[in-house]
């Protein structure tokens, strides 16, 4: 799913963010729940390949969506997640972060506080 998700093949979240224009919260759940177990294994048992396509698929999330948000573009993304963008973010990167740099997982994202 990750190296479907790094060439935005159809069906995939990045299908629908970069040639449907749309964000797809049940495919970027369904992503992060992904990388959320790719997170868990040990680093050493992650391949060289799925480091790169994390970073290639994180780094295509984050353009697009600062893409997005920029005003002289006329961009114009679909359910853009507005308020619950910080969130998104957050979760993104806690699910990204140490699969790119190789390292443990967080575990869990935590609750938002409230």
């Amino acid at each position: 799913m990750l190296a479907a998700n790094a060439v935005a093949a159809e069906g995939t979240f990045m299908h629908a963010l970069h040639d449907r224009y749309r964000f797809d919260a049940a495919l970027f759940d369904e992503l992060l729940a992904l990388m959320t177990v790719i997170a868990a294994q040990p680093a050493r048992r992650r391949s060289t390949a799925v480091r790169r396509q994390a970073s290639h698929v994180h780094r295509a999330i984050l353009m697009h969506l600062v893409h997005h948000l920029l005003p002289v573009n006329g961009y114009r993304m679909r359910h853009f997640p507005g308020r619950g963008l910080q969130d998104r973010l957050d979760r993104l990167d806690w699910v990204f972060v140490p699969v790119i740099d190789g390292t443990r997982g967080y575990g869990p994202f935590p609750e938002p506080r409230r």
